[in-house]
This record gives structure tokens, C-alpha cells and sequence, in this order.
């Protein structure tokens, strides 16, 4: 089967590689998006999908509208039986549906029809969810809509934020891809139409959301600093002073929600919540490097106290 990968972030890198490796199928091409700027000198950045493409000599296009009529000349000659598309990035019109032989398909990290849109990995660790999966599906012109090819479904690690899982998921979605070739039809023939009963959306994610609520349970701050993490990041403030949280644990120590508490003996630092209460790892005060909880703690006036504003 001739299969044309689509997709542009770290996180789809080690699926696009098991794909590379994989000699069920023929893997005629790469597309992803064109090089953005970045980083404070806003240098053109090729994605991480075409640094991988690059280094391993694929066939890669990075067209900055892949429905454009020179952009569907091109897909056209590779002759593509499935165009398979993992976190790509661009809306893909009739034009572009119309081109594989067979079908394109659709890598979603989530258990459809639950958590359709873009954010499903930060939502279910939003939520607290204990298990998630991933989903291939059918590509319709209706948002996550396909009927499913195939899923399955995984425990989320207690630890893992959202950057760790998605490339999990992906990973797996490569292999459950593989695995489902033969299952996958012109037809849609053997695939199962999601339930419109048990739909639900992604939650949108915005910058003001990662401010910590430092009075809510520490179990559910940490849900959220792992649905953060990467970006936006969560953070709080002692007084007008920013605090990025780079790295944090649950932890059973009762405080005072927001109150900072310096254990010198075990050097660590732990700050209040709801319930519980929350160590600090790492953390990357505003205009400085991110640093250990421990160098930061050292560094603070411990004759008064401090608390993280609410």
C-alpha cells in the first residue's frame, strides 16, 4: 500500500520513524508544514517532521496550503492508495480528499467520539482522566466525524504530562495503522460510525488557565500542570513576581493554601493547596533561568513568609 505521511510536530517524529521502518507499506512521501519563524531572532524553523524527512532522505513537500491546485498537482504523481495525517495542522478540503486510490485517514489521540478537536490529550489530563487511547479513522469534511477504522485504548501514566503521552499515542497509533491495512477501504466498509450520543468537545485552551488556583486539591493542580506543561505553562505569583512551574509532585504536607514551606533538612519545597499540597521541582523565576525549587528557596528571605497570591 502506497502511504503518504502528513503531520508537523516533535510528537509525531517517532511514529512518522516506525512507519519508515515498516515493510508493510510503502511510504512515498512526506508533507508538512513550511518552516516558521522561531525563537527571539524569528529564524525560519523547518518542522520537526521535515528535519526527520531530511535526514532520511524521504520524499518531502511543505506546502503552505495543501489543498492549492499546484500543491494537488504534485500529491497527484506520487499515486497515493493512503494519505495518513497526524497532528498536521491545515483544514483539508474536497479537492485534497478526492486524491488516494483508497482513503485518507486520520490519527486522533483520543477514545471518538470523546474529545473531539484539537486539544484531547491536554483535556483528558485537564479532567483527570485515568485512560485514553488513540483513534484511526476515515477523514470526512466534518471535524474528527470519520467512521473508526480502529482504536485502542491506554492507561495514562500518573506522572505523564501532555508532551510524554502524545508521542505515546502517536507511537502506537503508527502501529496501530499498520496492524488495521488490511481493515482500511474505499468503501468505508468495516469501519463503525461514531455514536452521535456520545460526543463530547475539547476544551480550549488559553493562557489565563494556567494560572495555579492554589486553592484547589493538589492531586487536581498537578492534573492541570501536566495538561500545561510545554505550553502555556503553568506558573503562580509571589507578590508581582512571576513563578513558572517546571516541574511539581503531589505531596501530603497540610499548609496554608499558597504558603511556601522550606523543609532545610530533606531540601525541598513545598507550597499549600486545597488539600495536600504540592513540591515544587524546578522552577523558572520571571527574567531567570530555571533553576532546582532548592536554589530558588535558598535564595529567598525566610525571616516572613511567603505566599503565592490567589
Amino acid at each position: 500500500m502506497r502511504v503518504c505521511f502528513l503531520g508537523s510536530p516533535n510528537v509525531v517524529v517517532k511514529a512518522l520513524d516506525y512507519l519508515n521502518s515498516s515493510s508493510e507499506l510503502d511510504l512515498v512521501g512526506v508533507v508538512t508544514q513550511p518552516p516558521r519563524p522561531a525563537g527571539r531572532k524569528k529564524t525560519l524553523t523547518p518542522t520537526p517532521v521535515a528535519d526527520y524527512a531530511a535526514k532520511n532522505n524521504l520524499n518531502l513537500q511543505a506546502f503552505e496550503n495543501v489543498s492549492a491546485s499546484d500543491s494537488i498537482d504534485i500529491l497527484r504523481s506520487w499515486k497515493v492508495d493512503v494519505f495518513l495525517t497526524a497532528a498536521y495542522g491545515q483544514i483539508l478540503k474536497k479537492s485534497f480528499l478526492e486524491l488516494p486510490t483508497i482513503t485518507t485517514a486520520n490519527l486522533h489521540p483520543s477514545l471518538l467520539p470523546k474529545y473531539r478537536g484539537a486539544t484531547p490529550v491536554q483535556t483528558a489530563l485537564f479532567n483527570g482522566d485515568k485512560e485514553t487511547g488513540i483513534s484511526l479513522l476515515h477523514t470526512v469534511r466534518a471535524l474528527d466525524a470519520g467512521p473508526i477504522i480502529s482504536q485502542s485504548k491506554s492507561t495514562i501514566g500518573k506522572n505523564e504530562n501532555q508532551i510524554e503521552l502524545m508521542e505515546r499515542l502517536f507511537l502506537e497509533g503508527a502501529k496501530l495503522f499498520e496492524a488495521s491495512l488490511p481493515k482500511i477501504h474505499k468503501d468505508f466498509s468495516g469501519a463503525t460510525p461514531q455514536n452521535e450520543d456520545e460526543i463530547s468537545h475539547c476544551k480550549k485552551i488559553k493562557k489565563e488557565m494556567a494560572r495555579v488556583d492554589w486553592a484547589s486539591p493538589a492531586d487536581v493542580i498537578h492534573h492541570r500542570f501536566r495538561a500545561f506543561f510545554g505550553w502555556p505553562g503553568s506558573f503562580g505569583f509571589l507578590g508581582d513576581r512571576r513563578i513558572a512551574i517546571d516541574d511539581c509532585l503531589p505531596a501530603s504536607l497540610e499548609l496554608e493554601s499558597g504558603k511556601l514551606f522550606y523543609d532545610k533538612a530533606q531540601k525541598k519545597l513545598y507550597v499549600g493547596c486545597g488539600e495536600g499540597s504540592l513540591e515544587l521541582i524546578t522552577v523558572k523565576p520571571a527574567g531567570k533561568k530555571s533553576m532546582p525549587a532548592d536554589a530558588f528557596a535558598r535564595s529567598l528571605d525566610w525571616k516572613s513568609e511567603h505566599v503565592f497570591s490567589t
